[in-house]
């Protein structure tokens, strides 16, 4: 008789507890853990692109640019070559 490892029923269970610790967390946890990061993007929605600026925000930019890298599939590096 063989022994049949039973990874099925592992990945099943952790799969689970991973789902019942995001659940756990909630909006409200997940907010207070990334409060720092909440942050900087409002400074950075309300922060123009330059002193004169009346249309871009940092954030604004920076969202327009990952939107063209995710458009066309440049790559990290090809970003840094810039």
């Amino acid at each position: 008789m063989t022994n049949v490892p039973q990874t099925d029923h592992v990945d099943v269970q952790i799969k689970d507890c991973l789902e019942d610790m995001i659940s756990n967390l909630g909006q409200q946890g997940f907010r207070h853990a990334h409060a720092p990061y909440y942050e900087k993007i409002q400074s950075d929605s309300n922060k123009p692109l330059y002193s004169r600026s009346t249309s871009f925000t940092r954030l604004s930019t920076m969202l327009a640019l990952v939107n063209l890298k995710a458009r066309f599939g440049w790559s990290a590096k090809a970003s840094l070559n810039c």
